[in-house]
């Protein structure tokens, strides 16, 4: 409910291929800012210099003009609009095998909230068309599956939502539910993300590839030092994205909890941008880029230009 920029759609279904039982299709299709934003115009230059939108509590600060990320880039229901569509197929493990890219025109069947999505696919059928959502959650499950098998950090930080009252202070701040739909539409959008990055890195295409490295060695220390004050005990050897996760795993009280997960993603490396791939710590992948958010970041923009 909470979405600003209407520039991603996202469709499943069962792999009706005899080569993939128990397998699923995708498509994740992204607004195809390029179409509108050409290399060297003014509004390149300007979209160049901003770098990113940037989000406040009350207003944005937009990348692009609104005539673009809320008109011509986003993807409302019942109009046609240009796309880069992302087209996979994964096997009943949850693993990506085969993908391609697409250019072409798109119009969407429906606008959704994520609570909405959310009640659907438990059982209220007013809330969205679960036809069409059923089988995204069934991929889901299986990406979620293969997740926990590559072994990634997964953190505990609730997103906090700042309300401003009518004059311009802060009325309140409360933790943001994160359901099975929000989820959902990240691990889809990670697995495109990882599309365009291979796809590149495959053709022997320059990428600007989101990269991040292991924490180093006194990160490590240090982590290790804070974790024995609080009574935690932890191998300073432990190296891998998995160790982190476990490690949080261990601990029942929730508070503790997300205290601890502060103090892992301190020590963690910055993820940064570079056309030098070196991977990718926290997700555990070889490969990975920005693909899903041109309306916003300037690197996916970049990436779009690349692929197509």
């Amino acid at each position: 409910a909470d979405a600003r920029d209407f520039d991603d759609a996202v469709w499943a279904e069962a792999d009706r291929g005899s080569d993939n039982p128990g397998g699923f299709r995708a498509i994740v299709a992204i607004a195809d800012v390029a179409h509108y934003v050409r290399p060297g115009s003014a509004l390149d230059r300007e979209a160049l210099e901003r770098g990113n939108s940037v989000y406040f509590p009350d207003r944005v600060l937009p990348m692009l003009p609104e005539a673009l990320s809320n008109e011509l880039c986003s993807l409302k229901p019942d109009v046609e609009r240009a796309c880069i569509a992302c087209h996979m197929r994964f096997d009943a493990g949850g693993n990506l095998f085969q993908w391609r890219f697409t250019r072409g025109i798109m119009q969407s069947r429906a606008r959704l909230v994520y609570e909405d999505v959310q009640k659907a696919h438990e059982g209220d059928g007013e809330a969205a068309p679960r036809a069409l959502i059923e089988p995204l959650f069934a991929l889901h499950e299986k990406l979620a599956e293969a997740r926990r098998r590559r072994g990634t950090i997964e953190l505990e930080l609730p997103e906090r939502v700042v309300e401003i009252g009518e004059d311009g202070r802060i009325d309140a701040i409360r933790p943001r539910s994160r359901l099975q739909s929000h989820m959902l539409v990240e691990e889809m959008m990670i697995a495109a993300n990882v599309a365009a990055a291979r796809t590149l890195a495959d053709r022997r295409l320059p990428c600007l590839y989101r990269v991040h490295d292991k924490p180093d060695a006194l990160k490590l220390e240090n982590l290790a030092q804070y974790l024995e004050h609080l009574g935690i005990g932890w191998s300073r050897t432990a190296h891998k994205p998995a160790d982190f996760t476990r490690l949080l795993q261990r601990i029942e009280e929730p508070a503790l909890r997300e205290q601890v997960s502060t103090l892992v993603l301190r020590s963690q490396a910055q993820a940064i941008y570079s056309p030098a791939n070196i991977g990718h710590f926290g997700f555990n992948l070889r490969r990975y880029a920005h693909f899903t958010s041109p309306i916003r970041r300037y690197s996916d923009l970049i990436v779009h230009r690349l692929l197509i």
